[in-house]
């Protein structure tokens, strides 16, 4: 019987308050993931009831598995139009970008791979898999207006969670909130800085052993996401495949990387580029990273060693 596990989430938060107003902290399940949110400096439980109902909203819009969202309803369309929402249509184009910026290593379409892989009982064919890979790619993905070819549909699972964050610092910073920690499934996203100003603290663990700590950040209004082969799987024939699946194959994504966490200002982009440097591998997903303004990130080889980019910023 096919099962998916999930294991502890790579990143762990090391903050404490410096003053004697404790932060107000509510732990949650949505986006499929365990969830928390932890707000700083005059924070109100309707501040905090705001931040859980803005990831259940987005949520709603965006989950391929929530009946009438929009990404539910463009993957039933049959190639037809669908009218979508603002943000939405701006996610989307996001994610187009980086679809091509990565060479398809980041790619919204898997869903027909991530379905199978989600309801096999045996490890999916080869011939199952290319038919599959028919209704996969960059060009399946029409926009002017948003529609799908060829069987299409998609799966925003390797960015959503991302561009949730950064709708809810949207509204936190709008409320008037100057410091929060947000957990989305092991993503996450530091607003603001601590109530005296530092900034936040943020431990990435060890993927060999996730409580142990591998180093530590300091950050401020960015978000860290995290991809890795030992997060979440799927478990065929006594076997542990990786749920992150190669958009050109659909097999399970095997190389010389146990984890990759991108360091970036933008949570959509965190997570895309967490995924897409997963697939690539590290030569090419490292060389992508140093070629971008303004992005850090932490390599984890398969040997257990840790490469930072040189602008990570160390505690």
């Amino acid at each position: 019987m096919r099962r998916i596990w999930m294991v502890f989430a790579v990143l762990c938060l090391l903050c404490t308050s410096c003053t004697p107003q404790a932060p107000l902290t509510q732990s949650f399940l949505a986006l499929d993931t365990a969830c928390s949110v932890k707000l700083y400096g005059g924070a109100t439980e309707a501040r905090l009831r705001m931040a859980v109902s803005t990831v259940e909203e987005y949520e709603r819009l965006w989950s391929r598995t929530v009946p009438q969202s929009d990404i539910a309803r463009l993957n039933a369309a049959e190639g037809e139009a669908v009218a979508l929402a603002e943000e939405t249509s701006a996610l989307l184009e996001t994610a187009s970008a980086w679809m091509q910026e990565t060479d398809g290593a980041f790619d919204i379409t898997v869903a027909p791979y991530k379905e199978l892989w989600e309801t096999a009982s045996a490890v999916p064919s080869e011939d199952v898999l290319r038919e599959a890979g028919q209704r996969v790619g960059a060009e399946k993905l029409l926009s002017s207006p948003w529609r799908l070819a060829d069987g299409a549909s998609l799966d925003l699972g390797a960015i959503a969670k991302g561009a949730v964050a950064d709708k809810l610092c949207e509204r936190l910073k709008a409320d008037g909130c100057t410091g929060a920690l947000i957990d989305l499934g092991g993503n996450i996203t530091a607003l603001g800085r601590k109530p005296d100003g530092s900034p936040f603290h943020v431990a990435i663990a060890d993927p060999r052993d996730t409580s142990k700590t591998l180093l530590t950040v300091a950050v401020t209004d960015v978000t860290l996401s995290t991809s890795g082969s030992y997060q979440r799987f799927y478990e065929l024939e006594g076997r542990r495949y990786s749920h992150i699946l190669d958009p050109k194959t659909g097999h399970p994504v095997e190389n010389d990387l146990l984890a990759v966490t991108v360091i970036a200002p933008c949570g959509a982009d965190a997570d895309a580029l967490s995924t897409a440097c997963f697939v690539m591998g590290f030569d090419k997903g490292k060389a992508l990273i140093d070629s971008l303004d303004g992005i850090e990130a932490v390599f984890v080889k398969t040997d257990g060693a840790a490469v930072p980019t040189d602008g990570v910023p160390f505690c």
